[in-house]
């Protein structure tokens, strides 16, 4: 008899973190130095938000001190404030966690740190339009949150920290924005997994895990 080929259809796997990751209003952590009618919480917002989901016990005004003395003030927090934030915390409480960090991350790395159980903090460029929060490839207002899922059926990338109410998004405006350049992550021809595997790896990161 011939033998008969069946070709099974590719399922598309969902890649998400172990770990429960909080969606928290950065709205609800004021601080004076901001100007009235603004809050720039997101990026100590995304740190306690981590540390919770990694079961670290914190307290968000303990982690908000260590932010203020690496630099967080009325516009925010930097990439290195962010860093030495997560560091001071770690090491006050006895180093619990891992930290890794910097501008080397591509979509690709992200999926394996999330299917590993880290927890990845990232900076992205928002506009609020309408009232409403998105993202933009262009230079903006910077904003951290925290990628919890990615759903490679779907072509989505759920949030989660101070989301914005942007709990999700669509693959291609998430690294649209990540990267900053609007001619990332518009395939054309080519697959999605094609894509991904030549992604460069150029984008910032900030990873925190339990050790």
């Amino acid at each position: 008899r011939e033998a008969v080929k069946i070709s099974l259809p590719y399922v598309y796997p969902v890649f998400r973190n172990n770990v429960d990751v909080p969606v928290i209003n950065q709205i609800d952590y004021p601080e004076p130095f901001f100007p009235p009618g603004t809050n720039n919480a997101c990026g100590p917002v995304a740190l306690y938000a981590a540390m919770q989901a990694l079961g670290v016990n914190v307290d968000y005004g303990r982690l908000r001190d260590w932010a203020v003395a690496s630099g967080f003030t009325y516009y925010g927090i930097s990439k290195g404030g962010m860093v030495g934030t997560a560091a001071a915390v770690n090491q006050e409480l006895g180093s619990p966690l891992t930290i890794e960090h910097g501008e080397r991350f591509s979509t690709q790395d992200l999926i394996k740190q999330i299917r590993t159980g880290g927890v990845a903090i990232v900076l992205v460029q928002v506009r609020k339009t309408g009232g409403h929060w998105s993202l933009t490839p262009d230079p903006a207002i910077g904003h951290f949150l925290i990628v919890d899922s990615i759903n490679m059926r779907r072509k989505t990338v759920q949030f989660a920290g101070s989301t914005l109410g942007m709990e999700q998004v669509s693959l291609q405006d998430f690294i649209q924005s990540w990267s900053g350049r609007r001619d990332t992550a518009n395939p054309g021809g080519q697959t999605w997994q094609s894509f991904l595997k030549t992604e460069p790896a150029r984008n910032w990161a900030l990873i925190i895990r339990r050790r």
